[in-house]
C-alpha cells in the first residue's frame, strides 16, 4: 500500500498514454477525463481545445509536443494521466516518462493497424518491464475488423494480448486463453473452473497477459471498459518508507521558475526538505492537471508531482534512495550547427542553450571551441522547427540550424594496455588501464581488478571517478568512445607527492595513449526499420513478373499480410528467376523452376538443388575424365582440396593422445557392448558404444556415423543395427553427432549446427579409426567399412574420402549430386568447392573400386539415384573394370528413414563383402538398451573429467589461431592463485601447492560460469523487490547464482584441508579486495561508539558477504553482494535503538565541517 492510499483510502496509479502519432491518443485522454468528471466539455484536437494541449505550438499543429499530465477519479482509483507525444522527434520526451508509469494504454489506430512507431513503443514498454492495456481506437470507421486487429496484435506483439471486453461477459474461450499464459493459473482454472481477479493482475503485471480493448475514443465507446480494466486488474505498487524519488523531466512556468517533475517511489516528500548533497530545499510541490495546478505540503509514496527549488536535477537521476536511472534508448544521431544573427553574443546564447539542455538532455549542446560555434543534436525536422521557435519566444533570437551530419561514435577492434603518467615537479601518478572491445549498443563500463596492495583503494575509486566523469574522445575523428570495457589493472602513488590531480591527468593519458596504440573503428548510428507493403501491392509485384517475362505462377503459398523489408520490388528487367528470388527471399519463399514456363512458388526448405541441378552438374564431371588415369588424377587432388577445405589436417595436430575412458563389458547374446569416451582435442571428448561379437578370431570393423533421426545413437533400429551386425562377425562402433548426446554436455546442441560441426564429426571418425587399429588385435585391417544414414551417410562418403584404409562402403539414404546435406554439420565447410566443384556423388565415386553399396528411397531426395546417381558411379567403376562392385537398393515406396528394409540392404552387404555369418541375423536377438545404460559419464554428466571442455568457444578456439592464444589467460587465474597464498608464507609447498590448485579450479570454474551464461540468458523481467525493470546487473547476478553450489563447497573444503580458518579469511580477503575491513572501519567511523555486540553483529554479516562474494566474477557483483548485508546491518542498528539514516547525516555533516575547516588552514 502507497502512503498516498493509507491516506486517502484511494488507490494511486500513474497511467501513460502512448501510440503513433494521429493514432488518436490526445482523443483518448479527452474522453477518459470527461467521463471520469475532471472536465466538463469534451474538446478536440481538431478544434484546438483539448485540455492536454496547453501549448500554442501543439494546438497549431495537432501534434503533443511536451508530457503532460492530469490527475482524475475513477471510482475508488486516483490516477494521474500521463499523455506523452506520438511524433518520433519527440521520443525522447516520451520515453523519459516510462521511468515513473505504474502501467501504460498503447494506443492503436484500428484503421492503420500496428504502425512502425508502435512497433518501437512496444519495444520500449517491454525493456522497461512495464505492464501495458492496449485501445484500439477508431473501431467506427468502416473496413475495421476486430478479429483481424487481435491477430496481427498477437502475431506483432505477444500472444497474451486478449479481447478483454469479452472476458466482461465470461467467455469461456477467453477464460481458456487467459489460463493457458501461465501454468499456476491454468492449475486453478482446472481445479475451480475460473480465474480469479488476483491471478489476472498477477499475469498483467509480469507481463504475460496484455489486456485489448477495442471502441472509439471520438464516441465515448469503449472508453468506460478499458478504464474499469485497468482499475481492476492493474497491481497496485509497493513502496518502501525510506524517501526516494525519480526525475523524469525539468521545464520551466511562465514566470521562469525551474521545475522538477518526478515521481516518489518511497517514504514522503514534504516542503523545506532539504534535497541532494549542496542543500537545495524544496519550496513548492504543484501537482499539474493541464495547465493549473495544486499545491501540496508533502507528497506521498505514488504521487507523480513538480518541484521547485532545486537547481541541480536532472532526467533519470534518482534522489533519496533511488537509484539514477539507466542511459535511454532514443538519443538523435544528427548534428547540427546553430547559425546566430550577426547581433548575437555566441557565448550568451550558449548559456541559454544550457537551459534548454537541462529540459531536453538529448540535445547534446556542444561548443566548438576551435571554429566558435555551437553545435546541438536533434532527431528531425518537425523537432528543429520548434526549436527555432521555443530560442525565438525565450530568448527573442532567431536562429537558423546548418545542414545536418552524422553523429559518429568510435571503439576499438582488439583489447590494448593504456598507460598514463603524469609526475611534474613535486607531483606523481601513474595508471594502467585495459580497454578491450565490447558488444555494440553496451556503451562504456568501467571496473578494476587492481589490488590493493598495489595501488591503495582510495586511489583506485578516484581514477574510477575520472573515468566517468566525461565523455573520452576517439583518435580517428574525434567522437564520442562507446562499447568498450575500461579496466583498471595497476598504478602507482607516491606517499608525499601524489595528489588527488595527479591521478585525473594520468588517467586521461592513459586512455588517450591506449586510443593511440588501438585499432580504431569508426560507429556509424543506423535504425533497425522495416517498410510495409500492403498485401494487395504483393500480388502486384507478382503480377508484373508474370507479364513481363510472360511466365506463369502456382501458388503454394500465402502472401496476405506477409512484410516485405524494403519498399523497392527489386524486379530485374533482364531475369526472371532473379525477380523471383529478390521478391520471395525476405518472406522464406522460394521458386521450383517447372515444365515449360511454369514456376512454382512454396515454402523455404532446405538449400538443395534440383534434380536437373544434378543432372547438370553430372554431365559437367563427366567431362572432366574419359577413362581410369583421368579420374584418378582428379580424385586424388579432390582428396587433397577436401582435406585442406575441411581444416582437418590442422586440428588432427591439435588432438591429444591419452587412454580412453572404458565402461565395464556388458554380455548380450552373441555379441558384447562397451561404452568409451575418447579424448580428441584436450579437454574434448567423443562418446559412444562398441558392439563386439562373441566369436574367437578376426572380425570386420565397420565405423558407423550417426544421422539426424531422432534419438541419435540411443533408438532402437540403431541398437538393432550394431548388435545385428556385432552378431554377424563385425566390430561396430557408434559415437554421438557433435553436439548431440553426451557431446552436447560439453558443447551445447546449437554446436552442432556450426560449420566447426563438419570437421569435428569427420575428426572423431578418423581418431576412432586409429584407436580401434591400434588397441585392438581381433580386427582384420583387410575388413574395414563404413556406414551410416541420412547425415551419417553423408559422412559415411566423407570419411571414405578422407582415410584410404576403408575397404567397404555404405552410405544411406544421403546419396545426391544436388543435395549436399541440409546441416551444417554436413556441407558447413566449403568442400563442395573442391578442385573446382564437386558434389557428392563425385565423392563417393572416388572410393571406386572398392565395393560400395548405396541405398535409397522414393520419399526424400534419393529418389533420383536409380536413374542419375547410380549410372554415374557405375560409369566410375567401369574405368576399373569393377561395375559389379557397386551395387543400389532403390525401395521407390518408402521415405525417409533406417528402416527393416534398409538395415537389411546393409546386412546383406556386409554379409557379402566382409564374409559376415548371416546365420546370426535375427534382429529380434537384440536387447535394446535404456539410454541411461548407454552413457560414459552418467546421469547429466555427472562423471564429467575435471578438465573437460564445457563451452562452444573453447572447441571454436582451435579453429582461430588468435581466440586459442586467448586461452592461455588461464595462466593470469593460476599466477592470481600463487600470488595469493604466497602472501600466506606457508612452510608446507605440498599445502601450498594443494591450495593453489583449489583456488585456481574455483577462480577458472567462476570464469567460465559467467561468460558461459551470460546475462541475456535471463529473461526481462521486474525486480520484485523495488518493482522496476530488472538492470544489467541484476541478470548478470542471477545468472552467476545459477552457478552449482558444489563449486563453492569444493573450494571450501579442499581450503579447510590445508589451512587454518584465520588463513581462509586472509584468502577470502583476496577474493574481495579486502571490503570486509574496509566496510567494518567505515561503520565504525559513522556508528558512534559502537558495541562490541553491534561489531560482532556487523562483522558476522561481512564475513557471510564475503564467502558468497568469492563466486561472483566483478567488483560491481560483489560490491551488490555487499550491499544486500549491509542492508541489514543498518536494519539491524534500527531495530536496537539506532538511528542509521541520522548517523550517516551527522557523520557526512562531520566530514563536511573537517573538510571545511581544513581548507580554512
Amino acid at each position: 500500500m502507497s502512503g498516498q492510499e493509507r491516506k486517502t483510502g484511494k488507490r494511486v496509479l500513474n497511467v501513460g498514454l502512448l501510440a503513433h502519432v494521429d493514432a488518436g491518443k490526445t482523443t483518448l485522454s479527452e474522453s477518459i477525463l470527461y467521463q471520469s468528471g475532471a472536465i466538463r466539455n469534451l474538446g478536440r484536437v481538431d478544434h484546438q481545445d483539448a485540455f492536454l494541449d496547453t501549448d500554442e505550438m501543439e494546438r497549431e499543429r495537432g501534434i503533443t509536443i511536451f508530457s503532460k499530465q492530469a490527475v482524475l477519479t475513477w471510482k475508488d482509483t486516483e490516477i494521474t494521466l500521463l499523455d506523452t507525444p506520438g511524433h518520433v522527434d519527440f521520443s525522447a520526451e516520451m520515453e523519459r516518462v516510462l521511468q515513473v508509469l505504474d502501467c501504460a494504454v498503447l494506443v492503436i489506430s484500428g484503421a492503420d493497424g500496428v504502425q512502425g512507431h508502435t512497433e518501437t513503443l512496444w519495444k520500449l514498454l517491454t525493456r522497461y518491464g512495464i505492464p501495458v492495456f492496449l485501445f484500439v481506437n477508431k473501431m467506427d470507421q468502416e473496413g475495421t475488423d476486430c478479429g483481424k486487429l487481435l491477430a496481427e496484435l498477437k502475431s506483432r506483439f505477444s500472444e497474451g494480448c486478449i479481447d478483454f471486453g469479452r472476458v466482461e461477459t465470461g467467455a469461456e474461450e477467453v477464460i481458456e486463453e487467459i489460463a493457458v499464459c501461465d501454468e499456476q493459473t491454468m492449475e486453478e482454472y482446472l481445479e475451480k473452473g475460473s480465474v480469479a481477479a488476483a491471478s489476472i493482475r498477477r499475469l498483467v503485471a509480469e507481463r504475460k497477459i496484455f489486456p485489448c480493448y477495442f471502441g472509439s475514443a471520438l464516441h465515448l465507446q469503449g472508453v468506460e471498459e478499458l478504464m474499469n480494466g485497468i482499475c481492476t486488474y492493474q497491481m497496485q505498487k509497493e513502496y518502501p518508507a525510506v524517501f526516494g524519488a525519480k526525475v523524469y523531466k525539468i521545464a520551466r512556468d511562465g514566470q521562469g521558475n525551474r521545475l522538477t517533475y518526478l515521481k516518489v517511489t518511497g517514504g514522503t516528500l514534504k516542503v523545506k526538505d532539504v534535497i541532494g548533497e549542496n542543500g537545495d530545499k524544496v519550496n513548492q510541490i504543484r501537482v499539474y492537471s493541464g495547465e493549473k495546478y495544486e499545491l501540496l505540503s508533502e507528497a506521498d509514496a505514488g504521487k507523480v508531482c513538480a518541484v521547485t527549488g532545486l537547481a541541480e536535477t536532472y532526467p533519470g537521476q534518482g534522489l533519496g534512495a533511488e537509484k539514477d536511472s539507466e542511459l535511454p534508448i532514443l538519443e538523435p544521431v544528427l548534428t547540427y550547427r546553430i547559425i546566430l544573427p550577426d547581433d548575437c553574443n555566441v557565448h550568451t546564447m550558449l548559456r541559454d542553450l544550457k537551459l534548454l539542455e537541462e529540459e531536453e538532455p538529448e540535445l547534446h549542446v556542444v561548443w566548438i571551441e576551435k571554429s566558435q560555434e555551437i553545435h546541438v543534436q536533434l532527431m528531425g525536422d518537425v523537432q528543429i522547427e520548434i526549436l527555432q521557435r521555443i530560442i525565438k519566444e525565450r530568448f527573442g533570437v532567431l536562429v537558423e540550424f546548418g545542414e545536418g551530419s552524422i553523429v559518429y561514435k568510435e571503439t576499438i577492434a582488439a583489447p590494448v594496455e593504456g598507460v598514463g603518467h603524469f609526475e611534474p615537479l613535486r607531483h606523481y601518478a601513474e595508471v594502467h588501464l585495459r580497454l578491450e572491445p565490447g558488444e555494440r549498443g553496451s556503451g562504456i563500463q568501467f571496473d578494476s581488478e587492481c589490488s590493493e596492495d598495489v595501488l591503495d583503494r582510495n586511489w583506485q575509486r578516484l581514477v574510477l571517478t575520472h573515468l566517468e566523469e566525461k565523455e573520452h574522445k576517439g583518435v580517428l575523428t574525434g567522437s564520442v568512445i562507446t562499447d568498450m570495457k575500461i579496466t583498471l589493472t595497476s598504478g602507482k602513488a607516491h606517499l608525499k607527492h601524489t595528489e588527488g590531480g595527479d591521478f585525473r591527468q594520468a588517467t586521461y593519458r592513459a586512455v588517450r595513449q591506449g586510443l593511440k596504440k588501438a585499432e580504431s573503428v569508426l560507429l556509424e548510428p543506423y535504425y533497425e526499420f522495416r517498410i510495409e507493403l500492403p498485401s494487395e501491392n504483393v500480388g502486384r509485384a507478382m503480377t508484373d513478373i508474370q507479364n513481363r517475362f510472360g511466365v506463369r505462377l502456382k501458388y503454394d503459398i500465402d502472401t496476405v499480410g506477409k512484410v516485405l523489408p524494403y519498399a523497392d520490388f527489386r524486379i530485374r528487367p533482364y531475369s526472371v528467376e532473379e525477380s523471383l528470388t529478390n521478391v520471395l527471399a525476405p518472406f522464406d519463399y522460394k521458386f521450383v523452376k517447372q515444365k515449360g514456363n511454369m514456376y512454382k512458388l512454396k515454402a523455404y526448405e532446405y538449400p538443395r538443388r534440383t534434380d536437373a541441378d544434378g543432372e547438370k552438374m553430372l554431365a559437367y564431371l563427366n567431362t572432366l575424365y574419359t577413362d581410369r588415369q583421368s579420374f584418378q588424377l582428379r580424385a586424388d587432388s579432390l582428396k587433397k582440396e577436401v582435406r585442406q577445405r575441411l581444416g582437418i589436417d590442422t586440428l588432427l595436430a591439435q588432438c591429444v593422445k591419452t587412454k580412453p575412458i572404458l565402461s565395464k563389458i556388458r554380455k548380450f547374446d552373441g555379441y558384447t557392448v562397451q561404452n568409451f569416451a575418447l579424448e580428441t582435442l584436450p579437454g574434448l571428448y567423443i562418446c559412444g558404444s562398441i558392439y563386439t561379437p562373441q566369436s574367437k578370431g578376426k572380425h570386420a570393423l565397420i565405423i558407423c556415423p550417426n544421422g539426424h533421426f531422432g534419438g541419435g545413437r540411443y533408438r532402437e533400429d540403431q541398437q538393432q543395427r550394431m548388435g545385428t551386425l556385432a552378431r554377424m562377425g563385425a566390430v561396430c562402433v557408434d559415437y554421438d553427432l557433435f553436439g548431440w548426446g553426451e557431446s552436447a554436455l560439453q558443447v551445447g546442441s546449437a554446436a552442432h549446427r556450426s560449420s566447426a560441426a563438419h570437421t569435428i564429426q569427420a575428426m572423431n571418425g578418423l581418431l576412432i579409426l586409429d584407436y580401434m587399429l591400434a588397441s585392438r588385435k581381433d580386427i582384420d585391417t583387410s575388413r574395414i567399412g563404413t556406414n551410416g544414414g541420412s547425415g551419417g551417410g553423408t559422412h559415411t562418403v566423407l570419411l571414405s574420402v578422407l582415410d584410404d584404409r576403408f575397404t567397404a562402403s555404405a552410405p544411406v539414404v544421403s546419396l545426391a549430386s544436388h543435395f549436399d546435406g541440409g546441416c551444417p554439420c554436413e556441407s558447413g565447410m566449403s568442400i563442395q568447392l573442391s578442385a573446382g566443384g564437386t558434389c557428392n556423388a563425385e565423392l563417393a565415386a572416388t572410393f571406386a573400386p572398392r565395393p560400395q553399396l548405396i541405398v535409397s528411397d522414393g520419399g526424400d531426395w534419393t529418389a533420383s539415384v536409380p536413374t542419375l546417381e547410380f549410372p554415374y558411379l557405375q560409369r566410375i567403376y567401369g574405368f576399373y573394370q569393377a561395375k559389379d562392385k557397386v551395387t543400389n537398393v532403390h525401395l521407390p515406396k518408402e521415405k525417409h528413414d533406417f528402416g527393416p528394409n534398409k538395415r537389411n540392404a546393409v546386412y546383406d552387404f556386409f554379409a557379402e563383402v566382409f564374409k559376415l555369418d548371416k546365420k546370426m541375423l535375427d534382429e529380434s536377438k537384440v536387447t535394446i538398451e535404456p539410454e541411461s545404460a548407454m552413457y560414459s559419464f552418467g546421469e547429466k554428466g555427472a562423471l564429467l573429467p575435471e578438465g573437460a571442455i564445457r563451452s562452444f568457444d573453447k572447441v571454436a578456439a582451435y579453429f582461430d589461431k588468435k581466440a586459442y592464444a586467448n586461452l592461455k589467460s588461464d595462466a593470469s587465474l593460476e599466477k592470481k592463485a600463487i600470488d595469493w597464498v604466497a602472501s600466506l608464507e606457508l612452510n608446507d609447498d605440498k599445502k601450498a601447492g594443494f591450495a593453489v590448485t583449489a583456488i585456481y579450479n574455483h577462480l577458472r570454474k567462476v570464469r567460465d560460469w559467467h561468460n558461459e551464461h551470460p546475462y541475456t540468458t535471463i529473461p526481462e523481467g521486474i525486480n520484485p523487490l523495488t518493482g522496476k525493470p530488472l538492470s544489467k546487473l541484476d541478470r548478470e547476478m542471477i545468472a552467476d547464482s545459477a552457478m552449482p553450489k558444489e563449486v563453492h563447497e569444493r573450494l571450501m573444503k579442499d581450503l579447510r584441508r590445508v589451512l587454518t580458518e584465520e588463513q581462509i579469511e586472509q584468502i577470502l580477503d583476496k577474493y574481495t579486495v579486502g571490503k570486509v575491513a574496509f566496510t567494518l572501519k567505515g561503520y565504525q567511523a559513522i556508528v558512534p561508539n559502537m558495541t562490541e555486540e553491534e561489531t560482532a553483529f556487523v562483522l558476522e554479516q561481512l564475513k557471510l558477504a564475503r564467502e558468497q562474494a568469492i563466486d561472483y566474477k566483478n567488483m560491481k557483483q560483489i560490491s551488490a553482494i555487499f550491499e544486500i548485508y549491509k542492508t541489514k546491518c543498518e536494519q539491524y542498528f534500527n531495530e536496537h535503538g539506532r538511528n542509521w539514516r541520522q548517523m550517516f547525516k551527522d557523520y557526512v555533516n562531520k566530514r563536511n565541517a573537517e573538510k571545511k575547516a581544513q581548507g580554512k588552514k
